[in-house]
């Protein structure tokens, strides 16, 4: 899957000055390095990989969480990870990786990601989630938030209106995605 358009789509609803949640995972890098260079931003983000990605960004603050760090994920989870985490309020939370269901809401498929991402999202004024047909209409083990707070959904062309039109019900904002 071609990342950069998604990417793009999401660095174009961020405002100079925000602050922005990011959790670990190939997207969240994308989105890092999407994010325009002469904008004044805030990152807090559990992932090595997203903090490098940033590197050279000079307007850009980041915040890498500490903590356990998964070598396989690379990234910060545990007890210390989302006590820092409850010490910040932002503007919006990128959530990948997630299964994403209209009456279900966003789920996970790993317990330590699903809490991160559940305190990432409580943090957050606005999630902006990303739709794919291997995530859509789908539930994973671990809950993250229900379905109301999901408030912008980047959609790839494949997936149809149908699917698509719960979310839109809910108040959900869908950014098509060429």
């Amino acid at each position: 899957m071609d990342l950069a358009p998604l990417a793009a789509a999401g660095a174009k609803l961020v405002q100079s000055g925000a602050t922005i949640m990011m959790h670990h995972g190939a997207l969240s890098v994308a989105f890092a390095g999407a994010l325009p260079r002469d904008m004044s931003l805030t990152i807090v983000t559990n992932s090595l990989l997203v903090a490098t990605a940033l590197e050279g960004h000079r307007q850009a603050s980041v915040v890498l969480l500490g903590g356990l760090y998964d070598q396989e994920k690379g990234c910060s989870v545990g007890t210390t990870a989302l006590s820092q985490l409850e010490q910040f309020n932002a503007d919006l939370f990128f959530v990948a990786d997630c299964a994403v269901h209209p009456s279900v809401g966003l789920t996970a498929f790993d317990l330590p990601d699903a809490e991160i991402k559940r305190v990432m999202c409580r943090r957050s004024a606005a999630r902006v989630v990303v739709a794919t047909a291997e995530s859509i209409a789908k539930t994973a083990p671990f809950q993250v938030s229900g379905p109301d707070a999901i408030d912008h959904m980047l959609a790839g062309r494949q997936l149809d209106a149908e699917t698509l039109e719960p979310f839109r019900r809910q108040g959900t904002v869908i950014h098509r995605i060429a």
